[in-house]
């Protein structure tokens, strides 16, 4: 009798772990806080205040836009009407005025790649009739057209 006892108390026990196990998983250990980071405005308005701390109020910051675009904030920044496109991560914890975009350089050297070897092969066919040019003139030395008399 006892040892069913511990045997049902021992499944009671499993059966929790199990469900706070999954409430772990689903609510990311427990946490409440959304994953979503700060919103638009938020990000918009610690933008504002982070740089004119650090201009100290010597130039004119203003953002005329904000957008969600590859997982970060992309920000059109005018300082002293100059613009500028500046990301922040959608935590509001990394600020950073420009990026490389791999993508497109990538095109841009595949592009230039084809372009190369689109150039290297008219230049071969080029030179190939130049070849073929001259080996007429070889075969004919007044390079000029046989008549064939019928």
């Amino acid at each position: 009798m006892e040892e069913t006892k511990k045997s049902e108390i021992l499944k009671g026990l499993i059966v929790i772990l199990v469900i706070l196990f999954l409430i772990s998983v689903m609510t990311n250990g427990f946490s409440m806080v959304s994953n979503k980071g700060i919103g638009e405005n938020d990000a918009k308005e610690k933008t504002l205040k982070i740089l004119n701390l650090i201009l100290q109020g010597k130039s004119q910051v203003e953002i005329t836009n904000i957008k969600e675009e590859n997982g970060v904030y992309l920000l059109d920044v005018n300082v002293n009407q100059q613009k500028f496109n500046s990301y922040l991560t959608k935590d509001g914890k990394l600020f950073f005025p420009s990026v490389i975009n791999f993508d497109k350089i990538e095109k841009e050297i595949s592009d230039t790649e084809n372009n190369i070897l689109i150039n290297q092969d008219n230049t071969s066919k080029k030179q190939e009739n130049k070849l073929n040019n001259t080996n007429a003139g070889v075969n004919n030395p007044d390079n000029k057209s046989e008549l064939v008399n019928v």
